[in-house]
C-alpha cells in the first residue's frame, strides 16, 4: 500500500516537473514568436509572394475594359464610422452627383454579400478606403482592402485612403490596435496564412498611397477637400454609361458649349432644350451631361419622365411631386409628404431662389410633353450661374419655355452603328477583322442608325447564328418588339386627331414623298395638313429634306402596327391597307365588318397575279375615304359596283376600268383623279357635288361633260387628251372659283361655249391646242383674269373668229394695261433650259400664253401682253380695231406679234409649247 502510494507520488512528481520544463520552452518560444513572425517568417513569405506576383504581371492576361457602374466604392468599419464621417461623406458626394457605393444602400437582399461587394469594387472608378481603429478586424474590411488594391495594380483604378482615428505609420506597419488584430487573424487562420499574408501586403501598399490624415481636424473642411480631389481625379468622364457610349463625345462636347457653364453675364440663367425622336438618346446625353458638369454647381437634380409624374398624378398635383423631386435630391429635403402644395413652393422658392442667399443650382427635366410642366414650378429666378436643362421630343414646347440653346440629338453614324450593333449581337466581343456580311448591312438599313432599334436587334440575335439572322429580321418586320413600339409611341400620343390621322398616312403611305404632293393629298382629308405637318415634325415623328417628307422605318412600323390593331391577321380591320395581297383578302371579307379607311398601293407592284382582286368591292367599303392605285391592269370587272360608299374625299386612279361612277361617292369629294381611264360620263342631270374642288380625267373615254350647276366650288378641270369629249356643258360658265380649264388635244371638240351668264371671273388660265375641230369659242370679253388663251395655227384650222377673239379680249381689259409703262427690257428674262433649247422666260410666269420661234429659239410673252410698243393707249376700239389688224397673228404670212423690246411672243411658224403646270 505505502510502496503504491510512494509510485504514485513520484509518477506524479516527474509529470510535474516534465510538464514545467515543456512549458518553460514553449513559453520562451512564444516570447520569441513577436521577433519570428515579424521578421523572418512574414519577410520570406511576402519575398515569395511578390516573386509570383511580379512573374504573373510579366505575363498578364489581356481584360476587356470594364463597364463602370458607380463612380466611387466606399470602403469602411460600420461601427466606427458608419452614422459619423461616412454618413456625412457619402451625403455629400452624392449633393455632388458622385455614384457612391455604400454598402447599406446598394446591397440587394437575398444575394450573396460578398459576391455583390467585389462586383462593386470591380465596376467603381475609384475607391475611397476608411482606416478607423477597429478597420483590421474586420475579415470584410480586409477582403475589400484587398481587392481594391488588387484592382489599382491591374487598372490603376483611383484609390483614397482616410485615415481617420489611426495614425498612417501603425497601418502601413500594422502596429497598434493592427497588430492585435492580425495576430488574431494568424491565429484564425494558420492553415491559410496566405490569406493573412495578403491582408498585410495590401494594407502596407495602399497606406503608402497619397492619403489624407483626418485626425483632429474640421470632418466638413476634409470631407469637402476629399469631393474636391476625387472630383478632379475622375474628371467626370461617362461613369454609369462609359462602355456604350459609342460616339457620343462630340455631342457632350457641343451641349457643354451651348450651355455657356463659363459665362460672366449678370442675369446667367441658361435653359438648355434637347430635343429628338423617341430611342434616339436624349436622355443617356443628358445623364453624361449631368454627370460631367453637376460637380460645379452647389445643388444639382435629375428629374426623370416628368410625363409620367403627370400621368400618375395628374395635372393638378404633379406640379407639386416635381417640387419635391426637386428638393430631395438638392437640399436633401425629406419631410414633406405631411406639407401642403403652398409650403412645399415656398421651400423651394427659399432654398432656391433666395437672392440673398444665391445657389448656383443644375436642374434637368427628362421627358417633358407640355410647356406647362415647365412653367409651373415657377423656377425662373434660380442663382446666377444657373442652369436648366429640358428633354423632350416636341421642339415647339423648348420654343414655348424660351429656351436659350436648343439641341437636336442625331442619329449614329454608319461606323458607330455598326460597332454598337456587333458590340450587342456578338457574345465574344466584336470579330476582328469586322467582317460586315450582307444580312448585317440590312439589319443596319433596317435599324437606320437608330440607336434603340440597333441595341434591341443585337440583344434579340445575341445567341442567334448568324445564318438565321435573316429569318429573325423578318419576324421582326412582321412583329417588332413592344418596348420599342412603347418608346416611339409616346411621341404620337401627343398628337391630336388630326395629326393622328396624318401620321399614319405618312407612315402607311407617303414617307420618302414630296412634301408639296402629300399636303395636296392629305389637304382632302383634314384642313389645315401643312399645319398639322409641321406640328408632326416638331414632334420628332417625321423630318422634311430636299422638300421631301421622311420618316424612320421604326416609326413607319409603328403606324402600321397602329393601323393594324388587335387584329394583324385580318386586314378587313385595318384602318389603312398598302399592299395587294390586304387588299385581295380584304375584298373578299365581308363589306359589312369592313374598316377600311385608306388604300394606296405602290405602283410598282404587279397586280396581274391577283385573280380574285374583286374591285367592284371598293365602293362597297362604307368607311373609305382615301383611295390611290397606279394600275390600269385590274381583271375586267364582272359587274358594276353596288353603290354604298359616301365617305370617300380623294380618288386616284389610274386606268379606272368602269364606264361611269358612283352616285353616292360625290357628296364629300374633295378630289377626283381618273386618268387613262374607260369613264364615259359623271353623272346625269344636277348632281350635289358641294365639295369637289378638282377633276383630273386626262386621256379618258370621257364624251360629254356633266351639268355643274350644284358644282360651283371646282378650282381646277383637266380634260387633256379626251379625244371623244364632244360636248362641254354650257354650265361650266358658272364656275366662279375655276382658275384652269384644260381642253387640249381635244379633236373632238367642235363647240365651247360659257353661256349667256359667264361667272369665270377667276379663270386665269385657258388651253385649247390640239382641238384641230373647233369651230366656235365662248365670248371671252368678262374674263378680267385671263392670260392669252393658248392656240397653235397648225392645229386649229377650222377656227373662224380667231382674230376677233383675241381683239375682244385686248378690249376687255383694263385700260392702263394697254400703255407702256410697264416695258420689260433684255435683263428681264433669264434662261432656262427646254430639253436642247435655252428659253428665255419672265420672272412673272404664266402657264397660258401664245408661244413662237424666232431663229430657232422659242419665247413666250409674259403675264402683261399687252405691253406693246407699237400700240398707245387707244382713243377707241375702232383705232385699236385697225391697229390690231395690221399685225394679225394669226395671218398665214411671216408676221409676228411683238413683246416689249421686240421680243417675238407669236409666229405662224410657233411650235407645240412645252407642258404646262398650275
Amino acid at each position: 500500500m505505502v510502496t503504491a502510494t510512494a509510485w504514485c507520488w513520484s509518477w506524479t512528481l516527474c509529470v510535474f516537473i516534465t510538464g514545467f520544463f515543456l512549458g518553460s520552452f514553449i513559453s520562451g518560444k512564444l516570447i520569441n514568436l513577436k521577433y519570428f513572425l515579424e521578421r523572418r517568417f512574414w519577410n520570406a513569405l511576402l519575398l515569395a509572394y511578390l516573386s509570383r506576383s511580379q512573374q504573373q504581371q510579366e505575363n498578364p492576361t489581356p481584360a476587356l475594359p470594364p463597364l463602370y457602374k458607380y463612380d466611387v466604392f466606399l470602403s469602411f468599419c460600420g461601427i466606427d464610422t458608419r452614422n459619423t464621417f461616412i454618413d456625412h461623406l457619402y451625403r455629400n458626394l452624392t449633393q455632388k452627383c458622385i455614384y457612391a457605393f455604400k454598402d447599406d444602400q446598394q446591397l440587394q437582399r437575398g444575394e450573396s454579400v460578398p459576391l455583390q461587394l467585389m462586383e462593386a469594387i470591380k465596376h467603381s472608378r475609384a475607391a475611397i478606403v476608411v482606416f478607423s481603429t477597429n478597420y483590421a478586424a474586420s475579415t470584410w474590411c480586409l477582403d475589400e482592402m484587398a481587392a481594391i488594391a488588387d484592382r489599382h495594380r491591374e487598372s490603376t483604378q483611383l484609390v483614397i485612403p482616410i485615415f481617420y482615428d489611426v495614425d498612417p505609420s501603425d497601418v502601413r506597419k500594422q502596429k497598434g490596435p493592427y497588430w492585435d488584430a492580425f495576430i488574431s487573424h494568424a491565429c484564425r487562420f494558420r492553415r491559410d496564412l496566405r490569406k493573412v499574408l495578403r491582408w498585410k501586403i495590401a494594407m502596407t501598399y495602399l497606406a503608402n498611397l497619397t492619403g489624407h490624415d483626418i485626425r483632429d481636424k474640421r470632418e466638413t473642411t476634409q470631407i469637402e477637400c476629399i469631393t474636391r480631389v476625387l472630383i478632379e481625379k475622375l474628371d467626370h468622364k461617362f461613369s454609369p454609361y462609359i462602355d456604350d457610349l459609342i460616339g457620343i463625345q462630340p455631342h457632350i462636347e457641343e451641349l457643354e458649349r451651348r450651355l455657356e457653364l463659363n459665362s460672366n453675364e449678370a442675369n446667367d440663367v441658361r435653359i438648355l432644350g434637347i430635343w429628338g425622336m423617341g430611342g434616339i438618346g436624349k436622355t443617356t446625353h443628358a445623364k453624361v451631361l449631368y454627370d460631367k458638369i453637376s460637380y460645379a454647381f452647389d445643388a444639382c437634380c435629375f428629374i426623370e419622365d416628368v410625363s409620367k409624374l403627370y400621368t400618375d398624378h395628374g395635372p393638378d398635383s404633379a406640379p407639386t411631386e416635381v417640387r419635391k423631386a426637386i428638393l430631395r435630391q438638392t437640399v436633401q429635403e425629406e419631410k414633406l409628404e405631411t406639407q401642403s402644395p403652398n409650403h412645399i413652393t415656398s421651400i423651394l422658392h427659399k432654398r432656391l431662389c433666395n437672392s440673398t442667399i444665391p445657389k448656383k443650382v443644375l436642374i434637368v427635366l427628362d421627358n417633358v410633353d407640355e410647356a406647362t410642366q415647365w412653367s409651373a414650378l415657377g423656377l425662373r429666378l434660380l442663382g446666377r450661374g444657373s442652369r436648366v436643362i429640358i428633354i423632350t421630343r416636341n421642339k415647339h414646347i423648348l420654343n414655348v419655355c424660351g429656351a436659350d440653346a436648343i439641341y437636336e440629338v442625331p442619329l449614329l453614324n454608319d461606323n458607330d452603328a455598326l460597332e454598337l450593333f456587333l458590340r450587342k449581337a456578338f457574345r465574344n466581343g466584336i470579330p476582328k477583322p469586322k467582317i460586315i456580311s450582307d444580312i448585317t448591312r440590312e439589319i443596319l438599313d433596317y435599324a437606320q442608325s437608330l440607336p434603340l432599334a440597333i441595341e434591341e436587334l443585337g440583344y434579340a440575335l445575341y445567341d442567334v447564328e448568324e445564318k438565321s439572322w435573316k429569318d429573325a429580321l423578318e419576324s421582326w418586320r412582321n412583329y417588332p418588339k413592344k418596348n420599342v413600339m412603347n418608346v416611339l409611341q409616346k411621341s404620337y400620343d401627343q398628337l391630336n386627331e388630326n395629326e393622328g390621322k396624318i401620321f399614319l398616312d405618312i407612315a402607311c403611305f407617303f414617307a420618302g414623298k414630296r412634301k408639296d404632293f402629300v399636303e395636296h393629298i392629305l389637304s382632302s382629308r383634314v384642313d389645315q395638313s401643312y399645319l398639322a405637318i409641321q406640328n408632326i415634325r416638331k414632334n420628332s415623328l417625321i423630318t422634311i429634306k430636299n422638300q421631301e417628307i421622311h420618316m424612320h422605318k421604326m416609326l413607319q412600323e409603328l403606324g402600321k402596327k397602329i393601323a393594324r390593331g388587335d387584329h394583324s391577321t385580318e386586314p378587313k380591320y385595318w384602318t389603312r391597307l398598302w399592299r395587294v395581297k390586304d387588299l385581295e383578302e380584304a375584298l373578299m371579307s365581308n363589306m359589312e365588318e369592313n374598316k377600311n379607311e385608306a388604300i394606296v398601293l405602290d405602283d410598282r407592284a404587279d397586280v396581274t397575279t391577283y385573280s380574285h382582286l374583286r374591285i367592284q368591292g371598293l365602293f362597297e367599303m362604307k368607311k373609305l375615304a382615301l383611295l390611290i392605285l397606279h394600275f390600269q391592269n385590274f381583271p375586267e370587272p364582272s359587274n358594276f359596283p353596288n353603290l354604298q360608299n359616301a365617305k370617300m374625299r380623294y380618288l386616284l386612279w389610274h386606268g379606272y376600268p368602269f364606264s361611269s361612277f358612283p352616285i353616292f361617292i360625290w357628296r364629300n369629294l374633295v378630289e377626283l383623279n381618273l386618268p387613262n381611264s374607260r369613264i364615259q360620263r359623271l353623272w346625269d342631270g344636277i348632281q350635289f357635288v358641294p365639295n369637289l374642288k378638282r377633276m383630273d380625267l386626262r386621256n379618258s373615254k370621257l364624251t360629254i361633260t356633266p351639268n355643274f350647276l350644284c358644282c360651283r366650288g371646282l378650282v381646277r378641270l383637266d380634260l387633256t387628251g379626251c379625244r371623244n369629249l364632244i360636248e362641254v356643258h354650257e354650265s361650266i360658265g358658272l364656275l366662279r372659283d375655276l382658275d384652269y380649264l384644260s381642253l387640249r388635244d381635244c379633236s373632238s371638240l367642235a363647240f365651247l361655249n360659257f353661256g349667256s351668264n359667264c361667272q369665270l371671273i377667276s379663270l386665269r388660265t385657258l388651253l385649247l391646242s390640239g382641238c384641230t375641230n373647233l369651230r366656235d369659242t365662248p365670248d371671252l370679253t368678262g374674263l378680267s383674269n385671263l392670260s392669252v388663251p393658248e392656240y397653235e395655227r397648225q392645229q386649229c384650222e377650222n377656227l373662224l373668229v380667231q382674230t376677233f377673239l383675241v381683239k375682244s379680249w385686248l378690249m376687255a381689259k383694263d385700260e392702263k394695261c394697254l400703255g407702256t409703262e410697264d416695258r420689260r427690257s433684255v435683263s428681264d428674262f433669264r434662261v432656262q433650259r427646254d430639253q436642247d433649247r435655252d428659253v428665255p422666260i419672265p420672272k412673272n410666269r404664266i402657264t397660258a400664253t401664245f408661244y413662237g420661234t424666232n431663229n430657232g429659239i422659242k419665247y413666250w410673252n409674259s403675264f402683261h401682253i399687252c405691253t406693246i410698243p407699237s400700240f398707245e393707249k387707244a382713243s377707241s376700239p375702232s383705232r385699236m380695231t385697225r391697229s390690231w389688224s395690221k399685225v394679225n397673228p394669226f395671218h398665214r404670212s411671216s408676221s409676228t406679234l411683238l413683246g416689249s423690246q421686240g421680243f417675238p411672243l407669236l409666229s405662224s411658224q410657233g411650235s407645240t409649247p412645252p407642258p404646262l403646270g398650275v
